[in-house]
């Protein structure tokens, strides 16, 4: 079986000048020259619109089942491991949006990209420092018990591979 990735979102898109100049003549503005602040306004814009689409899209999202968090921070000096992270839904809003969230908010994440890899989500979020390498893993009925029985105990997710199963290419539709 062929393993597809494909890009979710990346904060790093590409926005040209001409589809600056475009904006500019639809909505009857003159162009600001190019590497002005407001070709650069309207890139900060554009990228930021664009992730609002995609939170926004992710209310109807098919993933709405119990994740775990797992990776690790690019650091200067190290590489380590992150606590594993539960995410499960709560009020109205899907775990992989509260997931996609948490990995991207709090933090000194300046760019970061969302991909689909091998059946997860994969955050990378590059910063002065380096990348962190986020994965957003579906927890399979055992790997729920085991969150659970964690949790009861008070302790911090020991996640095993067999915890986890794969998110379906389908259900990737917001």
């Amino acid at each position: 079986m062929e393993k597809r990735a494909f890009t979710i979102f990346d904060s790093q898109s590409y926005y040209s000048y001409e589809d600056y100049k475009e904006f500019c003549e639809i909505n009857e503005i003159e162009p600001e020259p190019e590497d002005s602040n407001g070709y650069w306004d309207w890139v900060y814009d554009e990228r930021r619109w664009s992730f609002d689409d995609m939170m926004c899209g992710l209310a109807n999202t098919k993933i709405d089942y119990p994740l775990m968090i797992t990776g690790r921070l690019g650091l200067w000096n190290c590489k380590p491991d992150i606590v594993p992270v539960p995410v499960e839904s709560e009020h109205k809003t899907p775990s992989l949006k509260k997931a996609i969230k948490r990995c991207i908010s709090g933090s000194d994440v300046e760019e970061f990209e969302i991909k689909f890899e091998s059946g997860e989500i994969v955050v990378y979020g590059h910063h002065h420092d380096g990348t962190n390498v986020l994965h957003i893993r579906k927890l399979s009925k055992k790997g729920i018990k085991g969150m659970e029985a964690a949790k009861n105990r008070y302790e911090d997710c020991n996640p095993k591979d067999w915890w986890f199963a794969k998110i379906k290419e389908s259900e990737i539709d917001f």
